[in-house]
């Protein structure tokens, strides 16, 4: 069987559904051609896939504040949801860092520290501080109570 008729009926051959005196050639050919047999190669692995995956195969990507939620155990995602981005993430290796990285960037921020009071009153003239003083000492004791 030449190439070109072979190669059209590899998938008919590979899921059974060519009658078996049509099948022997295809197989003869696949035998003997390397293009076809990596063809034939890749068309079980997508079959593979298919029957490992199913619909998650073809499912689109969640949407970057749902990976965000997912990676930081929000509580804001319905059960299917959560559901659905797990079954996406077992197969999408690009999703997979995102969640990765947000995890990465939460574990290493730092503690909340309060920014300096110069840089929350740029207007104020410094020379003028002292005068405040014991209006600013009230305000932290008030505050540290």
């Amino acid at each position: 069987m030449e190439h070109d008729s072979a190669s059209l009926l590899l998938s008919d051959a590979l899921e059974g559904r060519l009658e078996p005196d049509r099948a022997r050639p295809v197989w003869a050919h696949v035998a003997g051609c390397a293009d076809c047999q990596q063809a034939m190669s890749v068309m079980h692995h997508v079959r593979h896939e298919v029957a490992l995956h199913g619909e998650a195969l073809f499912n689109g990507h969640p949407a970057s504040e749902d990976l965000v939620s997912f990676a930081l155990a929000e509580e804001r995602l319905a059960t299917p949801a959560l559901a659905r981005i797990r079954a996406h993430l077992q197969l999408c290796e690009s999703c997979t860092r995102e969640v990765q990285a947000t995890r990465g960037a939460e574990a290493a921020r730092p503690a909340w520290r309060p920014a300096p009071l110069r840089s929350l009153l740029p207007a104020l003239r410094w020379e003028a501080a002292p005068a405040l003083a014991p209006a600013l000492a009230a305000l932290l004791l008030v505050l540290a109570v």
